[in-house]
């Protein structure tokens, strides 16, 4: 516990996936696995397919750049101060729009957070570049299937 710096990670091993680097701010150890919280820095437009956590639900904080949000049915544009939450067994997805962005992220519980010892190999691999590169309006394969598009630059809110 204590705090935690901007670009820093409470468990000194931030990690990267896709397009970005996620930064422990909470670690589920520290809450006793009811949640965790990471401040997730894009580096390049793109995000993860659409996607459902059946345990768990996920807040959405912009906190710079812009976003744009699919979850269920309801499609919006995020910008700095904006926020969307994904409930457990709906499907969402979400891309950064802009050279880079950032936002912070709640798991509620905590259950699948990759900040324990045990994720180290994975993070190691996120970082050597292995997870696959994915871009707002591009499909790519994931865990040896295709996923679709995660949305295009025309989504309105």
């Amino acid at each position: 516990m204590g705090v935690v710096r901007r670009d820093e990670d409470a468990t000194g091993a931030s990690f990267v996936f896709l397009n970005g680097r996620f930064d422990t701010k909470v670690a589920p150890e520290e809450t006793g696995g009811a949640f965790c919280i990471f401040d997730s820095f894009r580096f390049e437009p793109g995000g993860p397919p659409l996607h459902v956590h059946a345990n768990q639900d996920e807040w959405f904080l912009v906190t710079e750049g812009e976003f744009e949000f699919q979850v269920g049915d309801t499609r919006a544009r995020l910008g700095p101060g904006d926020s969307i939450h994904g409930p457990r067994g709906v499907p969402h997805c979400f891309a950064s729009t802009t050279p880079t962005a950032r936002m912070v992220v709640l798991f509620i519980p905590a259950g699948g957070c990759r900040t324990s010892s045990a994720s180290a190999a994975r993070r190691a691999r996120c970082r050597r570049g292995s997870s696959p590169p994915c871009r707002p309006s591009t499909a790519w394969r994931w865990g040896g299937r295709r996923c679709a598009p995660v949305l295009t630059a025309t989504t309105r809110r």
